[in-house]
């Protein structure tokens, strides 16, 4: 098998190219010579190849001369020579656009031809055109059969499939690359028995992996691979795999300094030290990870001197002073300057970055960025963007404020700009998620640097640009589907083609579901599965691009709402608050229809601690927590509520929460020992994910015509679930205050439920619910008979499923909260009905007391056909639970306090509200404490 060359970072164990009959003893002299030289003298090696190629061609041996052209253009890429490379690969393509159709190898050197002139581009990082010719092999390849494959495609396929993961992984798209580095890994395992130099490309392929893992920060499954890959080379290496060894070196070094394992990392770099005849490529990855070392260990002078002379080798290698490589090398030399505290060096580092990361750019002041259209790599643009940015803030002197407002704002600008145009590109939710989270101190930065210029400045549009960042900053992936179901609306695109697209989803889904559930003897069929869809997926998207602009621009369109059009949505008696958490400092914008508020408030560490003890406290009912439950609701009161509370006289709120604070359901926190101690007696609480997702549901308009659906499964004993003797009885006195249908017991089954729904609009479900947070995606809603995969509702499931329901109730455990994510916040069931199209949920965020929830629900659902806001009626059914409930014990939190307004806060019902209603339920109120009801035994018995 003859195997083609692929990366800087992946070269392979070549086999003979001249195994065949070269004629004359003096071609088969020359061809050897050049041949042995490959890897000790560039040359030697060029000096015979030339030699050779002219007397093949003089005996007219074409055979003989593509072999020749072909391992001497593998040759100028091992030693990185551009110049010869260019040269020599076009010859190669003359020679065999040349060749005769019926040579028996020409589709072996047609393949080469395409790959070698991929790599070219890669190693340029011109990626859109490298991508091109990678994908034209991977197509024509991917329609043949595995098992037909001949050696010589496979070799091609291979390394086609290493390219295209090597391209997604350097444009920040990991999870699309990992697929690539899976598909490769599965292909050598099938063939490593038959043929060594598979297995050497396998063990090349787990690197690559490993390497891919470092960027997404798993760095213990990293390291477990690396470490095998180095006994590997260090132990079977030939010649060849001199440079697979050396990467191995280097991307281990990287992991530990990831790490922070300095010294470990000197311990491997010193393995490359001893080596003889590193090329630059790999000595300047070393020496950059030598200079990060020095940097840690304050020896500033050896760190300089360094990369003073790879920047000065890396400009004369590329002829040039505009490359990604030199970029890098500037990045660098602004950290260094930062370590050093000599900010003004650092930020003119970065803008010589800019400059050389870009096409055009050429500015040096530091209030100038290029756009996100003229630079090699938006990812890197981002990355520079960000350093520079902490630069900015860095700056203290007097004299520089003016210029540091400008610089900061124009960055912050960019910045967004850059995010903007980056989300498009990226189809995996994980990548998404994982760039908003390495993005997220940025935003920190940003938002303190707009708080410290509205306050120096008192200029408005400061507190704006504070707004549009919190906003850039939060639930951006719920913002996509919201867009989404936007552009199925309205971007003009037919039926059939938004069907296929959920088609494809949908198979997408039902693969990944039955991988999380397979044994591994079907794994690797359904990881192929998997891949060939997410393939045609991918294919399928690029061509909605670009038949469907309209639909694809308004899919992504990055708009979010301002602080004047969120003002236009909110009546007077309503207030928005939004937080946004950094590690030391909680800013807070209120917004009501007549006004706005910039505060930032201290968030200690002790803060936290309160945090996590408050909701701790809370889902836990014991009567012995009550008191320090009030203690530290006082104390999160003080910092969290106090500061705002009294600057908005409306009795609405709507809560946007970051971070931590989305474990606390704010009306459960006290102001003071008195009867009306907590928040909930003085405003009605809902919460939202943006001001911008708060409006979008707001914007649409839905009419209670199809009625209510309350199911409540019952599940068998090998189940694993317990039975909830109370759903039924929630269920039904629901429909004694809507109109509605009820599905109990074992007709409650998921399949039952997917074929009814189209009928109804409110939806209430009294269930078991299961939060994964190792694999959030997997979480579900159990229906009957819920051990089953086929009666569980996954939030996967509800990536593909459109439910337009006006709300939705989960009164189930846990469906509010789930793994928390910077900027995303809780990844939990109720999410995954927002993503379905639902627009508002009431959720919990703890395991409830079945007995307390049926009465609750019941009080809840009174209120809402009585026309109220849905957290006005959720207040109230809180209240009245409160008054209603005689024992103490059963007015702990933990019973009533779980359940929150998610999304739209609208009424359900059109209902007007009659004073004599309250009347009423005050004289009931007295015949219940006339009667004297006891509930204790019950819910006991519940528990």
């Amino acid at each position: 098998m003859r195997t083609f060359p692929i990366t800087l970072l992946a070269f392979l164990f070549l086999s003979p190219l001249f195994s065949q009959n070269k004629g004359d003893d003096t071609l088969s002299q020359l061809s050897d010579k050049a041949e042995g030289f490959v890897f000790t003298n560039k040359d030697s090696a060029y000096y015979y190849f030339d030699r050779a190629i002219t007397l093949s061609k003089k005996q007219d041996r074409k055979d003989i001369t593509l072999s020749l052209y072909d391992y001497l253009v593998y040759t100028t890429t091992y030693y990185f020579d551009w110049s010869e490379y260019s040269k020599q690969l076009k010859l190669f393509e003359t020679e065999v656009s040349n060749a005769s159709s019926s040579m028996s190898d020409l589709e072996y050197y047609q393949n080469s031809v395409i790959l070698f002139y991929g790599n070219y581009y890669f190693d340029l990082k011109q990626y859109g055109k490298a991508k091109l010719y990678f994908e034209k092999i991977f197509k024509q390849l991917s329609s043949i059969p595995e098992d037909d494959l001949s050696d010589d495609q496979i070799s091609a396929f291979l390394s086609s499939l290493d390219f295209l993961g090597l391209i997604n992984k350097n444009k920040g798209q990991y999870e699309r690359a990992k697929i690539f580095f899976e598909k490769q890994i599965r292909l050598c395992q099938k063939r490593e028995q038959k043929n060594v130099e598979i297995a050497t490309f396998k063990v090349k392929s787990m690197m690559v992996l490993a390497d891919l893992l470092i960027k997404q920060e798993q760095y213990e499954k990293a390291q477990n691979i690396l470490e095998d890959c180095v006994v590997y080379y260090e132990t079977k290496a030939t010649a060849g795999g001199r440079n697979s060894l050396i990467v191995s070196y280097l991307n281990l070094s990287e992991l530990y300094l990831k790490k922070g394992n300095h010294n470990r990392a000197l311990l491997v770099l010193d393995k490359i030290k001893n080596l003889t005849g590193i090329k630059f490529p790999f000595q300047k990855r070393a020496d950059l990870n030598r200079s990060e070392i020095f940097i840690e260990k304050k020896q500033f002078s050896k760190s300089k001197v360094l990369l003073d002379q790879i920047l000065k080798t890396t400009i004369a290698i590329h002829q040039k002073d505009r490359h990604k490589d030199i970029a890098d090398i500037y990045l660098k030399l602004g950290d260094l300057a930062r370590s050093q505290k000599n900010v003004p060096i650092a930020l003119d580092h970065y803008q010589n970055a800019l400059i050389a990361a870009s096409n055009g750019f050429k500015s040096k002041k530091w209030d100038e960025n290029p756009t996100p259209t003229d630079v090699f790599s938006k990812i890197q643009l981002l990355t520079i963007l960000r350093k520079k940015i902490e630069a900015i803030n860095a700056i203290t002197e007097r004299e520089q404020a003016q210029k540091k407002l400008q610089a900061n704002d124009k960055t912050a600008q960019t910045i967004i700009a850059t995010l903007d145009a980056i989300r498009p590109e990226f189809e995996s939710k994980i990548d998404k998620q994982f760039l908003l989270a390495q993005t997220y101190p940025t935003f920190h930065e940003m938002i303190d640097a707009a708080y410290k210029a509205y306050k120096s400045t008192k200029e408005q549009k400061y507190l704006e640009n504070a707004f549009l960042y919190m906003e850039k900053s939060k639930g951006i992936l719920l913002l996509e589907s919201v867009k989404n179901a936007e552009a199925n609306a309205f971007g003009a695109i037919p039926n059939a083609t938004l069907e296929k697209e959920l088609h494809y989803r949908a198979y997408i889904t039902n693969i990944e579901k039955k991988q999380a559930t397979s044994q591994k003897a079907s794994s690797a069929i359904l990881d192929d599965s998997l891949f060939n869809i997410k393939n045609k997926y991918h294919e399928f998207l690029k061509g909605l691009k670009e038949k469907f602009p309209a639909y694809y621009h308004l899919k992504y369109d990055t708009k979010t709402i301002n602080i004047g059009e969120l003002q236009s949505y909110l009546s007077t008696n309503e207030s928005v608050i939004s937080f946004h958490q950094t590690e030391n400092t909680l800013y807070v914008i209120l917004v009501d229809k007549s006004q706005t508020h910039f505060l930032k408030l201290p968030f200690s560490t002790k803060t936290r601690e309160n945090i996590k003890a408050f909701y701790k406290l809370l889902s836990k009912p014991t009567s012995a927590n009550e008191h320090e439950i009030h203690l530290i609701g006082n104390r999160l009161y003080a910092e969290l509520v106090a500061p705002w509370i009294d600057k908005t006289k409306t009795g609405q709120i709507t809560i946007i929460a970051d971070g931590l604070l989305h474990y606390i359901p704010f009306g459960t926190l006290t102001d003071g020992a008195g009867p009306n101690k907590y928040l909930l007696h003085k405003v009605d609480i809902a919460y939202a994910g943006s001001a911008t997702i708060l409006c979008s549901s707001k914007s649409k308009r839905y009419e209670v015509k199809k009625g209510l659906l309350a199911i409540a499964p019952t599940f068998a004993p090998n189940t694993g679930f317990n039975q909830l003797p109370f759903a039924q009885k929630e269920v039904k006195s629901i429909t004694e205050s809507f109109a509605g249908k009820t599905v109990l017991g074992n007709e409650a089954s998921l399949t039952n439920f997917l074929n009814i729904k189209d009928d109804f609009s409110i939806f209430h479900f009294a269930t078991h619910a299961i939060v994964d947070d190792n694999a959030p995606d997997f979480s579900y809603l159990a229906f009957s008979t819920g051990q089953k995969a086929e009666n569980r509702l996954y939030i996967k499931d509800l990536y593909n499923i459109r439910l337009d329901a006006i709300m939705v109730t989960l009164s189930a455990c846990e469906t509010g909260v789930g793994k928390l994510l910077k900027g995303e916040g809780m990844l939990s069931l109720a999410r995954g009905f927002q993503y379905a199209g639902v627009n508002s949920l009431t959720t919990s965020l703890w395991k409830n007391d079945d007995q307390a929830t049926s009465e609750l629900m019941g009080y809840y659902y009174e209120h809402l056909s009585n026309g109220h806001s849905k957290s006005k009626a959720l207040q109230k059914a809180k209240l009245e639970y409160l008054e209603s409930t005689e024992e103490e014990e059963l007015k702990h939190p933990y019973y009533w306090a779980g359940f929150v307004v998610l999304g739209n806060n609208s009424p359900i019902s059109e209902k007007p509200t009659s004073p004599w209603i309250y009347f009423g339920i005050g004289l009931i109120g007295v015949g219940i404490l006339g009667f004297g009801y006891k509930k204790v035994k019950a819910h006991q018995a519940a528990a």
